[in-house]
């Protein structure tokens, strides 16, 4: 059995005859925003601030603004906290493992977890690189793939170094190009390809410098593998190669440079410094 619906009389809409008359009631009570069209509010009552002249949708909202509408001179006070996060003192602030059971358990706890290999960082994952375990395996793939050929993960290859417009990689291509600079030695960042093969492949290989008046390429390497010297081998006979490893660059007296000062510069600023006209570069920018 289907329910006897009626229109309301003010808003229009259908409502089941038992429900009627609450149903008006809550218009008198300005709680209709639940039940009336839209139009009605706009077309059928002025629900304007007498205060300020803001506009409402409902006579609920209006009432509540204006009894703490800030042009009213008779305004309720908004209760308001002054409660400053930025002073509230840590609980454990001055307290040590030694004077408070809580901190002493918290560093029990965290020292256990640590040996363990399950302490956790910042973001609260388990930081496994601290175990014996996972150091040794690391180390075991890293040695794997410098024998294979196979290594191109160094630092020196994921720190980049803006200097003079060059993209340089690692601390020492970056003292090697300030040495040039200093003896005025004229170079550029090399660009050009040599084809070398290496287990049944064909590869490229790119030269870190080239000095212009000597017509000499120059590799800045530290540790070697047999892809290097599969590629020094078949460098063209007609070409000039230069290798140069820590102790060369040390009795060359690079090192006497300053280099990590030079880095600190260009980390911090991560512009180009007015005097060394450095910048180091991140993975994401390259």
């Amino acid at each position: 059995m289907s329910r006897i619906q009626e229109a309301c009389p003010l808003c229009g809409r259908l409502i089941s005859k038992s429900n009627l008359s609450r149903h008006i009631q809550s218009h008198e009570n300005g709680n209709f925003d639940k039940y009336a069209k839209k139009s009605y509010h706009l077309d059928h009552i002025d629900l304007i601030c007498k205060f300020c002249k803001k506009e409402f949708k409902t006579k609920n909202s209006l009432v509540q603004h204006e009894i703490r509408c800030p042009k009213n001179i008779n305004r309720i006070n908004v209760l308001t906290t002054n409660f400053n996060y930025t002073e509230r003192q840590a609980w454990n602030k001055g307290l040590t493992k030694d004077t408070d059971k809580r901190v002493n358990k918290y560093a029990e706890t965290y020292k256990k977890n640590h040996q363990l290999g399950l302490h956790k960082d910042r973001s609260g994952v388990n930081n496994s690189s601290s175990r014996q375990d996972v150091k040794d395996k690391i180390s075991k793939t890293c040695l794997e793939k410098s024998k294979d050929g196979t290594w191109h993960t160094s630092l020196a290859k994921r720190m980049h170094y803006e200097y003079k417009g060059n993209d340089l990689h690692g601390t020492w291509e970056l003292a090697y190009a300030i040495y040039l600079d200093e003896h005025n030695i004229k170079w550029k960042r090399n660009k050009d390809k040599f084809q070398y093969v290496y287990q049944d492949k064909m590869h490229y290989y790119t030269p870190d410098f080239y000095l212009i008046d000597t017509n000499q390429y120059v590799e800045i390497k530290g540790y070697k593998n047999g892809k290097d010297y599969a590629k020094w081998k078949q460098f063209p006979e007609d070409k000039h190669l230069i290798v140069l490893q820590y102790e060369d660059l040390f009795s060359m007296g690079i090192f006497q440079i300053d280099i990590h000062e030079f880095k600190s510069q260009a980390t911090k600023s991560m512009s180009i410094d007015e005097t060394t006209n450095i910048k180091v570069v991140s993975d994401d920018n390259i």
